[in-house]
């Protein structure tokens, strides 16, 4: 299928015949003539050598304060006969009168005085010694009381002419400490300084201690300046000059307050000691200081920001008889490369919703690795890419377990996505943490609760190819919770966010859960033998779980979904979205993940658990292996699955490796598929032996015409895989497991979306490493 969501397509946004593009995590419609639905953010290499300019600033105010403390060191030479003349009379040399030996030991009046004179001023930049050492010396422990009047004076002019003034040099800052201003988490930390007489005198405290020399002239300028006797008659000249200085504190603080340990103020905008400011991972750039930036030395100065030479030569170029206007043929020609390398630059994130945070466990708020990026999780993060992203969205009714399978499966997944000859990249620090939480929490076998009503877990991934250099390729991988799917069957409709995902899906897996499908569960359990009084008992935990009154077990009707009236809704939804012919010939995947197949496999029963000999056949693959955490125990309970690694490849005489990662998964893939199907069409084996003969082929019928056909005809043969998981590898009643839980098969829930996205030329099927023309091209 035709995935339009690369950067190329956003571009082509500007046009008055485009609708936008749909975000695949969050179902946004993105564009440029929807101006907010994204946000411009600095790209990596962008935002590190912005770092760099950030840390030459910082040297740069140090020094500064260095010079400064040097100045409030009051002394004055003594001027007096210099009593060496024997030692003026020996260095006195030549004829000229002109030249002297100075009591500072130094000569004027020769060549050398000239030459030095301009190699000091060629090294002094920023004319330090015209400038700050030019300061007065000064006793900073005295009052402005007790100062002279033409101190006062001399430190008045100096202080409001240049230090107010020369805190911010041109070349270095540029537009940065608006930038850094900007960011939402500083500005509402600025707010909370400001609006509370406590916190400003803990600036003052912590200017006090960072920067003293600096902190005493600003505030004797203040002071000095609100008695000046024009700022007693127009107060206003006062409050502007105030507004400037208070400007000035806020860099003070966020670029040197990892000077103290007493820095309690700055842990809004994670500042600790030794551990310098440093711009977010997610550095959001109005278009306002994305212009001032492309204008700016620090751009146009540094030929590693990512932007081609090429590019950066005419952006330098000189206006032709100073023109000013945009309309020079020249300009638009460059106008045309800034657009086609724009995405070396900045990233158009969306800023539709975000999904379910993971949980934050430290109460630590010094804990960076808890608190640094929280601020950017209000939005969904996702960004078009030279590439595109492929969406593969997770459906199901209530109480399918699809939380479950997110947890043991993508963990899994991550653990083994070498066996695909792959390796992991998460696009955002929100989705290294949601992983990190995954991880945990499956580490210690603490199972997922129901997913609130409205929650929506978001993972954004890319996967790389080193072992045969297939391209690097998108993923966005979205949960819906069973609550928003089970809407569709009510007044309220389906999800207009939802549908927007499902419209440019590439993969859709929908859970299909054999025990809980009522048409399907009262066969099993109606007249029951005892034979299935796991699977009542499961039915019973899940309802539970899912009623929508917890004083009132019996109102389950959140889970009490036809999942077959739910895919015929979900069907009905896709070709309105997509178009009644385009369903098949869309190249949509659809994989229909049977969860909790463990209920269904029992090798101490007979051929009614028919999900038994599938695992069978899954450990004579070596798909399944004996778990290490599985204490000798010989029952499937005992195995797990690890990704196929080291897999027996159907009809071949081989092992899976990760030479050969992708097309052996594809072939695992197949074979789990058919061989599921296999034993789907025994599902009326299920039944008592005395059951009538009409009722089992009621059942068989329910599955093969209700699910496996109705699949198969909607979407083709070819793009449907069935997939019979176990999240947990076992039916407990204890969410809590003490340890990572044998899960089986799970992670092909995430393994197979990737495999079927690269074609067996090892190209997507956008041919994503070609780079298309871009519209301005």
């Amino acid at each position: 299928m035709q995935l339009k969501n690369r950067i190329e397509d956003y571009l082509e946004t500007i046009k008055p015949d485009t609708a936008g593009i749909t975000c695949p995590a969050c179902g946004s419609v993105l564009g440029i003539r929807r101006q907010g639905s994204t946000d411009m953010v600095l790209t990596q290499n962008v935002r590190l050598e912005l770092d760099g300019n950030l840390n030459s600033y910082r040297l740069f105010l140090e020094k500064i304060e260095a010079i400064l403390e040097q100045r409030t060191v009051y002394y004055k030479r003594y001027a007096g006969n210099y009593p060496y003349d024997r030692e003026l009379r020996h260095y006195q040399r030549g004829e000229k009168p002109q030249i002297e030996f100075k009591s500072d030991g130094n000569y004027t009046g020769i060549l050398a005085e000239l030459v030095s004179n301009s190699f000091v001023e060629m090294t002094d930049f920023f004319e330090w010694i015209k400038n700050f050492y030019s300061f007065p010396r000064v006793d900073k422990d005295k009052s402005l009381n007790q100062l002279n009047g033409e101190e006062a004076k001399l430190i008045y002019q100096k202080t409001k002419g240049i230090l107010v003034t020369g805190l911010e040099p041109r070349s270095i800052a540029g537009p940065l400490v608006d930038i850094i201003f900007d960011q939402k988490y500083v500005s509402t930390w600025q707010q909370k300084v400001l609006k509370n007489t406590e916190n400003m005198n803990k600036l003052a405290k912590l200017l006090e201690e960072i920067c003293p020399a600096i902190n005493w002239y600003l505030e004797i300028l203040l002071d000095i300046n609100s008695r000046h006797p024009e700022n007693q008659t127009n107060p206003q000249n006062h409050e502007q000059l105030k507004d400037g200085i208070t400007r000035i504190k806020f860099i003070l603080a966020i670029v040197l307050g990892h000077r103290t340990k007493n820095n309690e103020l700055l842990i809004d905008i994670f500042i600790q000691a030794d551990s310098p400011f440093t711009l977010p991972r997610k550095t959001v750039i109005a278009p306002k200081y994305l212009g001032q930036l492309l204008c700016s030395e620090i751009v146009l100065g540094n030929p590693k920001i990512g932007l081609s030479e090429n590019l950066l030569q005419k952006l330098k170029k000189e206006l032709n008889n100073g023109q000013r206007q945009g309309n020079d043929k020249t300009v638009e020609e460059v106008v045309k490369i800034l657009h086609s390398e724009i995405d070396k630059f900045v990233h158009f994130c969306c800023s539709g919703p975000v999904s379910k945070n993971p949980a934050q466990k430290s109460e630590d708020r010094r804990d960076l690795s808890k608190t640094a990026y929280i601020f950017a999780e209000e939005n969904c993060g996702w960004y078009p890419k030279l590439e595109p992203t492929h969406p593969v969205i997770l459906l199901g009714s209530p109480g399918t377990g699809k939380s479950s399978v997110m947890l043991t499966g993508f963990t899994t997944f991550y653990e083994n996505i070498y066996a695909l000859g792959a390796t992991i990249n998460f696009e955002s620090p929100e989705d290294e943490a949601r992983m990190n939480s995954l991880y945990k929490d499956y580490s210690a076998g603490i199972m997922p609760k129901p997913t609130p009503k409205g929650d929506r877990t978001t993972i954004k991934l890319s996967i790389e190819f080193p072992v045969k250099g297939y391209p690097r390729t998108h993923f966005v991988f979205t949960d819906v919770a069973g609550e928003v799917m089970a809407r569709s069957l009510t007044a309220e409709g389906s999800d207009p966010a939802i549908l927007r995902i499902l419209k440019n899906a590439e993969t859709i897996i929908f859970f299909f859960d054999i025990s809980i499908e009522p048409s399907i569960r009262q066969k099993f359990t109606e007249g029951n033998d005892g034979t299935w009084t796991k699977l009542a008992k499961n039915v019973t935990n899940v309802f539970k779980s899912r009623a929508n009154n917890k004083d009132n077990v019996e109102d389950t009707s959140r889970a009490e979904v036809s999942q077959i009236q739910l895919l015929g809704k979900l069907i009905q939804d896709l070709r309105v979205q997509r178009g009644e012919n385009d369903l098949k010939n869309d190249g949509v995947n659809f994989i229909c993940v049977i969860p909790k197949m463990d209920l269904f496999a029992d090798k101490t029963e007979g051929n009614r658990y028919f999900f038994t000999k599938f695992l069978e056949d899954l450990q004579q693959k070596d798909i399944l292996v004996p778990s290490h955490r599985g204490n000798g125990d010989e029952s499937f309970q005992g195995m797990r699955s690890i990704g196929g690694t080291l897999a027996k490849i159907p009809n071949q005489n081989r092992q899976l490796t990760p030479d050969n990662g992708i097309e052996d998964q594809k072939i695992l893939g197949q074979w789990i598929s058919q061989t599921a199907l296999t034993y789907l069409t025994k599902v009326k084996q299920a039944l008592d032996p005395q059951t009538p003969e009409q009722i089992k082929a009621s059942l068989q019928n329910t599955l093969d015409v209700g699910l496996v056909k109705t699949l198969n005809y909607n979407f083709g043969e070819d793009n449907v895989y069935f997939l019979p998981v176990s999240a947990q590898g076992k039916d407990s009643d204890n969410p809590n497991f003490g340890s990572a839980p044998n899960q089986k098969l799970s992670e092909y829930v995430f393994i197979l979306p990737v495999v079927l996205s690269v074609n067996n030329n090892g190209q997507t099927s956008e041919e994503q490493n070609k780079k298309s023309v871009f519209p301005w091209s």
